[in-house]
């Protein structure tokens, strides 16, 4: 008489798990995403405390000013996302030899899926061009700044007050910076502390 199995069920590898059950493991193993998160939040409305004060005593408006605000914050996101790419290293022998390996011994081939790595590699390239970029026009980033606030002035501020054109163009310089780097670090971050443990699944 055959004694039935009493073992438990085994359970779905790590590497089959939904992309939902990735980010919460990924959310919940790590405490440092909680902290990185709350001081990000803060920051932010910290950032944003200026635009409603300059709204308020009637220098610039609301609306132009967040939009203005989101877009670079955007820009800079995208930025940290790119900086932020791991670097994919695969172990063990390559799909081409293990394909070669089977075919010699005349099994069936079966179907290799390994990681796609052309996000890493744009993410390389562009991290080398904007850099190099950088670097090269360093002095003339303060002048584009300048030309871009004079602009985005034009569409903040109130008319009708006193030297509000000046105000409007110091503040959309500040608004360039700020928000860029608030969300190149976000970008970043984000990237570094959470997308990094779901691709390493």
């Amino acid at each position: 008489m055959e004694v039935p199995n009493m073992e438990s069920p085994a359970l779905p590898p790590k590497t089959n798990r939904p992309l939902w059950q990735k980010i919460i493991a990924a959310l919940g193993a790590n405490q440092r995403f909680f902290w990185t998160t709350f001081w990000l939040l803060i920051a932010f409305v910290i950032l944003l405390l200026p635009l409603f004060y300059a709204n308020l005593v009637g220098k610039i408006f609301l609306a132009p000013a967040f939009l203005w605000a989101f877009a670079f914050l955007m820009v800079g996101i995208v930025t940290g996302f790119i900086f932020g790419v791991p670097t994919i290293i695969t172990s063990g022998p390559s799909a081409a030899d293990t394909q070669q390996q089977a075919m010699k011994d005349n099994k069936k081939a079966e179907k290799i899926v390994q990681a796609n790595t052309n996000l890493t590699q744009i993410s390389d390239w562009l991290t080398k061009v904007i850099v190099g970029a950088g670097l090269v026009e360093l002095s003339k980033i303060p002048g584009f700044i300048e030309s871009v606030s004079k602009k985005m002035a034009k569409g903040m501020m109130v008319p009708g007050a006193v030297d509000n054109e000046a105000f409007a163009a110091v503040f959309s310089g500040a608004i360039i910076v700020l928000f860029l780097c608030y969300g190149f670090i976000c970008g970043y971050l984000v990237m570094r502390i959470v997308l990094t443990e779901i691709f390493s699944d």
